[in-house]
């Protein structure tokens, strides 16, 4: 079940050639990107794909943006880490400010509060309070230096990789109606070979 959830959905099945590239590679995207790029470019050359070139300088554009766009991605946020002495500063900077942070509540608060409550509940609520979201922040920060992968946490690129699939299936195998007629603009339903009778007497008398 795990595994399902990881899948990558590719349109078709991988060739014996291409799975070979594809384990060879050191960047995989990079090698699709290549086919992509080469395919196109053969089937413009040898005038197959009959489409306009401002067009296809459009899908190259798109096809470089979207890989430019992937390595600012893997280089600024998968590759890089973030800085370990920095990292380390920060924990011990966080595991101070929980030492230090209720005395300094208890110095703000010590006015000479009447009650129990006022002298000791009211400092352990807002030390409390106060810690929890700091630590929560710094959580927060952790999650989000490794965006991408398989957690709970994390962000489902390979769900943005389905949908991109099935959008360009739909694309690919979806057809235009046939069945529309000038009939239908008039709120008269049509066939193709004219309008459909609403009554057995108008289908007799040809109306």
């Amino acid at each position: 079940e795990d595994q399902k959830k990881r899948a990558i959905c590719v349109v078709g099945e991988l060739t014996p050639q291409e799975f070979s590239q594809l384990q060879n590679s050191d960047d995989h995207v990079l090698t699709v990107i290549k086919w992509i790029v080469r395919e196109m470019s053969y089937q413009i050359m040898s005038g197959k794909l009959l489409i306009g070139p401002p067009i296809a300088s459009r899908v190259y554009q798109e096809l470089s943006n979207g890989m430019l766009a992937f390595s600012m991605a893997k280089i600024k946020i998968a590759t890089v880490p973030f800085p370990f002495p920095f990292a380390q500063v920060l924990s011990y900077a966080l595991y101070a400010f929980y030492v230090l942070c209720p005395f300094i509540i208890l110095e703000i608060m010590d006015q000479g509060e009447p009650t129990m409550f006022g002298r000791i509940g009211i400092p352990l609520l807002m030390n409390f309070t106060t810690c929890t979201g700091y630590g929560a922040v710094n959580e927060i920060a952790i999650e989000l230096e490794e965006p991408f992968g398989f957690d709970a946490n994390d962000y489902p690129v390979h769900c943005q990789q389905t949908m991109i699939v099935r959008a360009m299936e739909d694309t690919y195998f979806a057809s235009a109606p046939r069945d529309f007629t000038i009939g239908h603009f008039a709120g008269v339903p049509c066939s193709p070979s004219g309008p459909i009778p609403e009554s057995p007497e108008q289908a007799d008398s040809g109306v």
